[in-house]
């Protein structure tokens, strides 16, 4: 009499068949996969596998070997399947993912062991993007320091890791913040690395209205950016270093960094460096030539980036300049324009309608 399998025994069995199957599969000299996984802006990706650091960019493959990246800043998570040695790891990036980045500091800590190749580099990043924040700024620009100094990561990387959780006065924290970058940018060469430190360490000055501001601000006016760290956050601290340096003195190495931004900067700062332009070339005019370069500053913005909110306030300006060259129809003209516009702001339309009783009160020479 046959005998008969039960359900169970029947499973059993086959899990049994499975289990030695894949033994030896592995003995023929097939080793099983591990597959990472990152959430991207909120977009899962799983079995992938991470390869790599390069440019401020983690490196990837798919699962069917396609090669990918994302831009550490934009990586929520990132789980590495490379057993034990990566458990620290993975649990610090739920707990940062899960709103706990101070839980995840130490966790992140106890991997400095993991100094081969990239990891060091990307372990640093994780560490400046947990302790920024968890609100620990002396940490953070520790961290923030080591990416713009790594052989995978570099100035490119750590742009888009500068601390952000920079309180509103100083205290001990920003103090050793601020003497970290100070120290360390010194013994660097001219480069990209040392522009980055000062430029984030006159942020720090400024934000925490430090007397030691003025001085930081007039050293970023001569920096020429690397395009590797030409980011619109980067462009925005330099516009506010050159109004505050342009405002006490105009130096031409100073009007020659703003001529730089306008090159540069990214699209959306522009109107932003040609405003400041026209502002510091109509407050030094002195003949009709130099109120001419003065509108042409300000009506770039106008006829370039006409739909721009800031577009109002080139027209002011430039009316401005015709003012003064008693081009009174002209700068009425620019004025009545600059007021029929929506986006003109409250002060911007102040400005326009004292501008306009004034101009209309004179005849043409």
């Amino acid at each position: 009499m046959p005998y008969a399998m039960t359900p169970k025994v029947h499973d059993s069995l086959c899990r049994c068949f499975a289990l030695a199957a894949i033994v030896a599969t592995c003995g023929a000299g097939t080793r099983v996969v591990m597959a990472d996984s990152l959430v991207i802006d909120g977009k899962n990706h799983i079995a992938v596998r991470v390869t790599g650091l390069a440019d401020g960019y983690l490196v990837f493959r798919t699962a069917n070997g396609t090669p990918k990246t994302a831009r550490l800043d934009t990586l929520d998570l990132i789980t590495v399947d490379r057993g034990a040695a990566f458990a620290d790891f993975n649990q610090a990036e739920r707990f940062v993912a899960s709103g706990e980045p101070a839980r995840a500091v130490s966790r992140y800590r106890r991997m400095v062991h993991m100094s081969k190749s990239f990891w060091s580099d990307l372990l640093n990043a994780r560490l400046a993007r947990a302790t920024d924040l968890a609100g620990q700024i002396d940490r953070a620009t520790e961290y923030f320091i080591r990416v713009a100094q790594g052989n995978f990561s570099g100035p490119a990387t750590a742009v888009h890791l500068m601390p952000r959780s920079i309180p509103d006065r100083r205290d001990g924290k920003t103090a050793r913040a601020i003497g970290q970058l100070l120290s360390v940018s010194s013994q660097l060469p001219n480069g990209p690395v040392r522009s980055l430190l000062t430029i984030y360490r006159y942020e720090l000055l400024q934000r925490v209205s430090d007397r030691r501001a003025a001085q930081a601000a007039s050293q970023v006016a001569v920096l020429t950016v690397d395009e590797s760290i030409g980011t619109d956050r980067i462009y925005a601290i330099v516009l506010s270093a050159l109004c505050l340096t342009l405002s006490h003195e105009v130096k031409p190495n100073y009007l020659e960094s703003l001529n730089r931004a306008i090159r540069y900067a990214p699209e959306a700062r522009l109107p932003d460096f040609l405003l400041l332009k026209g502002d510091v070339l109509l407050s030094e005019a002195q003949t009709r030539e130099d109120y001419i370069r003065a509108s042409w500053a300000y009506l770039r913005v106008v006829t370039h980036m006409p739909d721009d909110a800031r577009a109002a306030i080139g027209l002011v300006g430039a009316a401005a300049a015709l003012e003064r060259m008693e081009s009174f129809t002209k700068a009425t003209a620019l004025l009545e324009e600059c007021l029929a516009r929506a986006d003109a702001t409250g002060t911007t339309r102040e400005r326009a309608v004292a501008a306009l009783s004034r101009v209309r009160s004179h005849r043409e020479p």
